[in-house]
This record gives C-alpha cells, sequence and structure tokens, in this order.
C-alpha cells in the first residue's frame, strides 16, 4: 500500500510543479490587434503592390501583385478597396499550403476571415488569420 500511496504524491508534486512555472512565468506581451487603421495604405509583398481588383465574375477573384497598386482602408475588420473587400473565405481547403487570398464585392453574402493590424514598430502588419508572406506565381497567398 506505500508503494501505491508515493506514486500518487510524485504524480501529485509533478503537476504542482507545472502549475507553478505556468503561473510564475510571465506571458509573452503582444501588440495590440487593431481593426481599424487611421489612413489608407498599400500592401506590398515581396516588394511588389498587391494590384486593384478588376471585374470578378464569378463572386471573387484571387488577388494579385503587379505593377498598379491598391489603395486599402482596413476598417471594422474589412480591407476595403474600392468597393470591394481582400479577404481569406471562411470555406478552405484543410490542407497545410497556403491559403488563397481573394477579391469579394464589398456586397458579397460570402463569409471571409476577419482582418486586423498590428504595430511593428513604424510598420503595421495585417493578419488574415494568419500572416501572408508569399506571392506564388503573382498570386496572393498567406
Amino acid at each position: 500500500m506505500p508503494a501505491n500511496t508515493n506514486k500518487y504524491r510524485n504524480i501529485l508534486w509533478t503537476f504542482a510543479f507545472f502549475l507553478f512555472i505556468l503561473v510564475s512565468v510571465p506571458a509573452v506581451s503582444m501588440s495590440e490587434n487593431m481593426d481599424s487603421l487611421p489612413k489608407p495604405f498599400t500592401i506590398e509583398i515581396d516588394g511588389k503592390p498587391v494590384s486593384k481588383a478588376g471585374a470578378i465574375p464569378d463572386g471573387r477573384e484571387q488577388a494579385k501583385v503587379g505593377s498598379e497598386p491598391a489603395v486599402f482602408e482596413l476598417k471594422n475588420k474589412r480591407l476595403e478597396c474600392d468597393g470591394h473587400i481582400l479577404a481569406r473565405s471562411l470555406l478552405e481547403d484543410r490542407s497545410f499550403l497556403p491559403k488563397r487570398v481573394y477579391w469579394f464585392p464589398a456586397d458579397s453574402s460570402e463569409q471571409t476571415h476577419d482582418v486586423t493590424a498590428s504595430k511593428d514598430g513604424e510598420e503595421y502588419r495585417l493578419h488574415f488569420s494568419s500572416m501572408c508572406d508569399a506571392g506564388v506565381g503573382g498570386c496572393v497567398h498567406c
């Protein structure tokens, strides 16, 4: 019987030790995510700007990088430009591959991920439920 009690005591002490570490280590301070920005801006990926949306025939069009930059405003977690929004769709493949970023009409009923921004020094970083870091084949992915 004493050996069994000793086993549970060791488990209890291990749990208490990890709980102590969890409570005593300060949380990593992250900059606050903002749902709106005060002025218009452009987005560049690898030095190339995200291009304006053309006519959107099927309700959405994948965003591309190019020479004519789109001028965005972040308002209420929506990235807006000339009557369109730039966002990731809520319904997307579940693979670990990069996710596509699309142009949608501003009045679209399709559900999209929220877009937020955080300040990093003098720059802002946009978050499309992950970081956008790829301009693969001229198209924007996150």
